[in-house]
């Protein structure tokens, strides 16, 4: 049987946990979710953002209001969901008795009910249930879309590495960057690889395209990877990107490689973009990132074949992105004035279908 595990926990004793604490509670969680999934119990897990970052949906009479926060105060906060298979009540209960996160809150564990036991009298059912009721919709989806994750208590990779754990080999790299777009494309670009202070071409071409590597610390400032050493992500640039989208790249990577804090690059953005040194996105720039072996992050499958088009900064309801029904997901770069709009794509850059490939 499917058993929801819920995650609670009290925000101020996380908060009030030490670097060393919190890695701890990370690296305990990590472990344990991999032993779940070895184990074949954990079907999906995921973990939700603080509190602060919740926003409430209501519908009545037919009229829609967003309120920024919770649905419900509680004493607890949600801080994540794991779906189990486990033999029976029993069994799901001493699987949830090792969550690691535990000890700041606590898990309710809740049987998932099967399509054919529901029923019309399940809706009258009380406040509190309808409440919590939609966390058992949002663990069937997360399960059907496969993201799945660890527990993770704060950023996994709160500075960074060192900076020999980003680099690879020269040849290696260029035949990396050279997978993020068709052939047809990479075979006639530059390619840049990572340098001593920064990215330095290793390749140059003929046809406006420049492909790249991109570590963590080259993308958006909300990342909560940005530190990552195991990023590893091809990309090959437009030219009207590589002029205009390209330099902001660069501005991080060479303040990361600086020695530069994530709140100092921030500001160094910030500054670069009030002295113009960087701007927002020339029309008609975009990015290839279909690379089967990308690696972008941690959570579930690490990669996704998507193409990028990069704006001035813009709401991305103007393209309807963002929606629980839309395949288009939008970033903000702030402080840099640019919002790029992600689009899935069904193949990789080698032709193969992306359906084909995965697990």
């Amino acid at each position: 049987m499917k058993y929801l595990c819920v995650v609670f926990f009290d925000e101020k004793k996380l908060c009030a946990m030490s670097d060393h604490e919190s890695q701890a509670m990370i690296d305990e969680s990590v472990a344990y979710d991999e032993s779940l999934r070895a184990s074949g119990h954990r079907v999906v897990a995921t973990t939700l953002e603080l509190l602060h970052a919740a926003t409430t949906v209501r519908v009545r009479g037919g009229v829609r209001s967003v309120t920024h926060g919770p649905c419900a105060e509680t004493n607890g906060q949600i801080g994540g969901l794991i779906l189990l298979d486990a033999r029976d009540l029993n069994d799901a209960i001493r699987l949830a008795s090792g969550i690691p996160s535990i000890r700041l809150g606590g898990v309710e564990v809740r049987p998932i009910q099967e399509p054919s036991h529901r029923r019309p009298s399940m809706l009258r059912t009380t406040g509190n249930a309808i409440a919590r009721g939609p966390l058992v919709l949002v663990a069937v989806l997360l399960a059907v879309s496969g993201v799945t994750g660890p527990i993770q208590a704060q950023d996994r990779y709160p500075s960074m590495a060192p900076i020999e754990q980003y680099r690879m080999g020269r040849d290696a790299e260029i035949a990396l960057a050279r997978t993020a777009a068709p052939p047809s494309i990479s075979r006639d670009a530059d390619v840049l690889v990572l340098g001593q202070k920064n990215y330095e071409t290793a390749v140059k071409g003929k046809n406006g395209f420049v492909c790249l590597v991109g570590r963590a610390f080259t993308g958006p400032l909300t990342n909560k990877e940005y530190w990552n050493p195991k990023n590893r992500s091809p990309m090959c640039y437009n030219a009207p990107a590589a002029r205009t989208v390209l330099p902001v790249l660069l501005k991080e990577t060479e303040m990361a490689f600086a020695g530069f804090s994530k709140a100092q690059i921030v500001d160094g953005i910030k500054t670069a973009v009030d002295k113009k040194e960087l701007g927002a996105p020339e029309s008609g720039a975009m990015c290839y990132m279909l690379s089967k072996e990308a690696y972008l992050t941690d959570r579930g499958d690490h990669n996704m074949a998507h193409v990028m088009f990069e704006l001035p900064r813009i709401d991305a309801a103007a393209w309807g992105a963002d929606q629980a029904d839309s395949p288009i997901f939008a970033v903000s770069f702030d402080p840099a004035p640019m919002t790029e709009f992600n689009v899935p794509m069904g193949q990789w850059s080698d032709g193969t279908d992306v359906i084909a490939h995965a697990p």
